[in-house]
């Protein structure tokens, strides 16, 4: 019985730590995005001045960039509020599942006790 437990246990820790690491690596993942959308806004603005780059260009990329920059920070709140907001959730039903088997685990082993009783 204590090693359906340790079963359920394990399991469930290699379930939350799935979704520690799927957490952090989205936001490794964003965060890399949003820098080098920085450093390209960078590169870009540094090219001033030459003739490939007017001034409405540059106008028209610093717009995209500020635009790109916003959509990522939104983005990466959202999906790290929804996935936080998922794990919150997973986590409560791992916890109740826990009780849950707990329980399960007590009644089969008072019902094999009572089983041993009435046969002896």
């Amino acid at each position: 019985m204590e090693k359906a437990f340790e079963f359920f246990d394990t399991w469930v820790r290699s379930r939350k730590d799935f979704l520690d690491n799927w957490i952090r690596s989205q936001k490794e993942l964003i965060d890399n995005w949003i820098e080098a959308i920085t450093k390209i806004h960078l590169s870009f603005g540094a090219m001033e001045g030459t003739p490939l780059v007017s001034p409405q260009l540059l106008g028209r990329f610093n717009s995209w960039y500020i635009t790109m920059l916003s959509s990522s920070m939104a983005f990466t709140e959202g999906i790290t509020n929804l996935q936080n907001a998922w794990k919150t959730m997973t986590e409560k039903q791992i916890e109740m599942g826990k009780g849950l088997s707990k329980q399960f685990l007590d009644l089969i082993a008072r019902a094999a006790e009572t089983k041993q009783e009435s046969n002896a």
